[in-house]
């Protein structure tokens, strides 16, 4: 799996990927609470896209912010 920003980007995002309780799946759970979000995904690749592109969308909106401010 070829992975898109370092892994201390991804530990400072606070998001990771786990296996879901039947083995079948994969959740993302946020580090900061535990939090597992709902949506299971089929293989690890989708999960880290998903992962990828909520990194991507923050990062655009911190440089619009910056930019406009």
């Amino acid at each position: 799996m070829i992975k898109k920003y370092s892994k201390k980007r991804y530990e400072d995002f606070g998001l990771f990927i786990i296996t879901n309780r039947w083995g079948e799946g994969y959740k993302i759970i946020r580090d900061e609470d535990g939090w597992i979000f709902d949506k299971t995904y089929k293989n690890k690749e989708l999960a880290q896209k998903w992962i990828d592109e909520m990194i991507d969308l923050i990062d655009n909106s911190k440089a619009k912010w910056k930019a406009n401010t």
